[in-house]
């Protein structure tokens, strides 16, 4: 039995602690084989033995054997059912992969708004709204989430840097002034590109806001503010689903709290966007 199937079959019978545990696990499978058990703890914001006695209460010798466990039963799955992202396979029909992926994105969502933190969310609308600059980077697709917000922020009339070619983003720091910002977008938080761009803005004082899946990363480590999604993605992914909405959604959160802040001006350009590019249909 796999232990996504184990957590579900006694779920009912599990304390509030648990409970939450449980669903910390099945919705981030992935993040989860690279934590330790500390770190695990720290993240749902519980004691290290409780994650043990929790792991032993299925019947695992530890959190090690948890983890391992973990891992050979998404290897499992994928072999025998033939994957194509998280439990949609090729047998899957049309109706029932909409329905999972609808699913999944809820579960996602729903996720990300219990585990975000609205003061930090507040306090990174504030610094993008006093900033004078907003850089805006991320590889593959947090790059397209990236770029959707560098698009919102010009709409709204704020000055904003973004580039896909990441040598010409690694020339941005260079401009980059006081109350200049950085949002750096990347899931894992572990995109090497990404750190070395972090790294150079440090060096330049520039406040940075992440969006990521992993407040532990080398990157939320550099980061002024770390503003955490959670996805329903486990083991195998043919492309980033779940995670791109939760990422596009905190997006849209602080574009809709910067038109909050400065309505009359934020609507006016938006207008003005309208009517230049109103003849391309």
């Amino acid at each position: 039995m796999s232990v996504i199937v184990k957590l579900n079959s006694k779920y009912n019978d599990l304390s509030a602690t648990e409970k939450k545990i449980a669903d910390f696990i099945i919705n981030n499978t992935e993040l989860i084989k690279g934590f330790t058990s500390s770190e695990l703890a720290k993240q749902i914001n519980v004691g290290q033995s409780t994650i043990v006695k929790f792991v032993k209460k299925f019947g695992y010798k530890g959190y090690t054997d948890f983890k391992m466990s973990l891992i050979e039963s998404s290897m499992s799955n994928y072999n025998s059912s033939q994957l194509i992202h998280n439990d949609i396979s090729i047998e899957s029909s049309i109706d029932d992969i909409y329905l999972k992926l609808i699913e999944e994105n809820i579960k996602s969502l729903k996720a990300t708004y219990e585990f975000l933190n609205e003061d930090l969310l507040n306090e990174s609308i504030k610094i993008l709204n006093e900033s004078n600059k907003v850089l805006v980077a991320g590889i593959g697709t947090s790059g397209l989430v990236a770029k959707d917000m560098h698009y919102k922020l010009l709409k709204i009339g704020k000055c904003s840097l973004y580039s896909d070619d990441m040598h010409i983003s690694y020339q941005m720091p260079l401009l980059m002034e006081e109350n200049d910002v950085c949002v750096l977008i990347s899931y894992s938080g572990k995109t090497k590109e990404i750190i070395k761009l972090a790294e150079a803005l440090k060096e330049n004082n520039t406040k940075i806001i992440l969006i990521t899946a992993n407040e532990k990363s080398p990157l939320a480590k550099i980061s002024d503010i770390v503003l955490t999604v959670v996805s329903d993605e486990t083991f195998f992914r043919t492309s980033a689903m779940s995670s791109r909405i939760t990422q596009l959604s905190i997006i849209d959160i602080m574009f809709l709290g910067l038109v909050k802040e400065n309505y009359e001006t934020s609507m006016d350009n938006i207008a003005q966007s309208r009517n230049i590019t109103g003849w391309i249909k």
